[in-house]
């Protein structure tokens, strides 16, 4: 395996088995309300369950490795590769309705996280949803498993939501507690990079190699440029036919509409736009077909786009 280039090789940050709790980390946007923040730390606790409240960037639930004793190492925890957006099923419809729904699985899918829990949970009411329609629901549902790749946990209560949340992090606690933890330092952790920098990581170590909680944020953060390319990306995905993973693939190649408009002005002629659009995408589900390529490439030099 190659290694990436750096300008320095990476070392990783490691806790070592025994010194360190996992914490369940809830987002201070998932409970608004005090008495409902209260509520969800309270039922977790007294399962056993350590929590902390952050802003984060990407998903409702994380977990974290914090180590013991050491109030210094604030945003240095090690993320387990765990992250769960929760949903009402008033809060899934109202995000297909603004069109939410495709940009968060576009997140969460880019999230560096490697197990996606997508958590459906039964509102008190279901008048929107029988309004809305049952068949739409089902299909969003399905396009998170089938599409995104994500597991679809649903649940009928937040009671029932909370004895999940216990039973997970009970579970990553027997897997993660007693062995040691490898995490990519923030300080060489880039965001178009850090892929190659984990898989060389892993390979070297012969193991699973983690974010820290400072680099997890620092991915995911929408900067200037970040959010001129999830535009674009946005853009490409109102195009019908153009997944949340075609249009990444297609922004990873051309970062912008200028670039790709620019490159599409050097071709000589129709076959070889299209062509180009194909080679834009990727293998599997970012491929991108004749038909499409012919409907991006009418849409992008259409002369009012």
């Amino acid at each position: 395996m190659s290694q990436p280039i750096t300008a320095n090789t990476p070392v990783p940050l490691r806790y070592a088995a025994g010194r360190f709790d996992i914490y369940i980390v809830v987002d201070t946007r998932e409970v608004k309300l005090k008495k409902d923040r209260s509520y969800i730390q309270e039922q977790l606790e007294m399962h056993g369950i350590k929590t902390l409240t952050r802003s984060l960037t990407v998903g409702d639930f994380l977990w974290v490795a914090k180590l013991r004793g050491d109030a210094s190492n604030e945003g240095q925890e090690v993320v387990l590769d765990y992250v769960i957006e929760r949903k009402t099923m008033d809060d899934l419809i109202a995000s297909i309705k603004d069109s939410r729904f495709k940009d968060q699985k576009l997140r969460l899918g880019n999230s560096g996280l490697r197990n996606t829990i997508y958590l459906v949970e039964k509102s008190p009411s279901m008048v929107q949803a029988l309004n809305f329609g049952l068949t739409a629901i089902r299909t969003a549902m399905a396009q998170v498993q089938v599409v995104n790749g994500f597991f679809l946990k649903q649940t009928a209560s937040l009671d029932e939501t909370i004895a999940y949340l216990v039973r997970l992090t009970k579970g990553l606690i027997a897997k993660f507690g007693k062995q040691d933890l490898l995490a990519i330092s923030s300080e060489v952790l880039n965001r178009d990079t850090f892929k190659e920098t984990r898989a060389y990581l892993e390979g070297t170590h012969g193991c699973q190699c983690h974010l820290t909680f400072d680099g997890y944020q620092a991915i995911n953060s929408k900067s200037k440029e970040y959010r001129v390319q999830e535009i674009w990306t946005r853009q490409l995905m109102t195009i019908k036919g153009v997944s949340g993973e075609k249009a990444v693939a297609i922004a990873k190649n051309y970062p912008t509409m200028r670039s790709l408009l620019k490159a599409l002005a050097a071709c000589n002629d129709d076959t070889e736009r299209e062509s180009l659009i194909r080679s834009a995408g990727g293998n599997g589900r970012k491929a991108i077909g004749g038909a499409l390529a012919k409907k991006i490439r009418r849409v992008l030099c259409s002369p009012v786009y």
